[in-house]
Order: structure tokens, then C-alpha cells, then sequence
């Protein structure tokens, strides 16, 4: 990671997002956020809104994983979300979303259940 060395934003990008995670993380996930700053050249306060949204996503208990947050930040990418307000759009509309959903499962009466043996 000398990259993070040379690089303050980087490495300040790394500290946060351990915060924001609330652990440390693997270097395969600093590889990762790395290469969403420079490849996909999301700004750092973009990408720790994609972790604030991981986490919170986590904290109620949805399925999630940090792969699906690196496509998300590839997608974010694509589409030209490069400030704070781009994702804050994207985030409400994801919001929009989850809340429709909800609205369908309870009017379908669909559970989620576990899984049987």
C-alpha cells in the first residue's frame, strides 16, 4: 500500500472507513477502496457513503456483502456520480426502493423466512 503512503487522501480514506465500518479491514478491502478512488475515481466521501450505506444495510439485517458494494461503485462510476450530492441521489432513490418493496411484501403477505433442512 505505498500508494496510501504517498497519498494522504488515500490513506485518510482507509482510516475513515474503518470508522465508518466499525473494524479494521482486510487488505483486500483497501485494494478495493483504493481501486474505487482510482479506477472508478469516486471522490472519498463517495465511497464512505457507499460503506455508511453497507453498514446500515448490514445493521438491519439485509444481506449484503462489500462485493456488491465495489459493483455499486463501478455502476456509480458508469453513470457520473462523482459528488456528494450524486450519491445522496442515488441513496434516497435506493431508500425509494427498499420502502417500496416493503410495501409490496406486507400487501402480498410474502415473509421472509429461514431456511429449511
Amino acid at each position: 500500500m505505498t500508494l496510501c503512503r504517498e497519498n494522504s487522501a488515500l490513506s485518510d480514506l482507509l482510516t475513515e472507513a474503518q470508522t465508518v465500518l466499525g473494524r479494521t479491514i482486510s487488505t483486500a478491502e483497501q485494494e478495493m477502496l483504493v481501486n474505487m478512488h482510482i479506477y472508478y475515481e469516486l471522490p472519498p466521501e463517495v465511497i464512505l457513503m457507499l460503506l455508511g450505506y453497507y453498514r446500515g444495510e448490514k445493521e438491519k439485517g439485509r444481506s449484503i456483502n462489500l462485493a456488491y458494494i465495489n459493483k455499486m461503485a463501478n455502476s456509480w462510476s458508469e453513470d457520473g456520480v462523482r459528488t456528494v450530492a450524486d450519491a445522496d441521489e442515488k441513496l434516497l432513490y435506493l431508500s425509494g426502493t427498499d420502502k417500496l418493496w416493503d410495501k409490496v411484501i406486507a400487501m402480498t403477505g410474502i415473509r421472509h423466512r429461514s431456511p429449511t433442512a
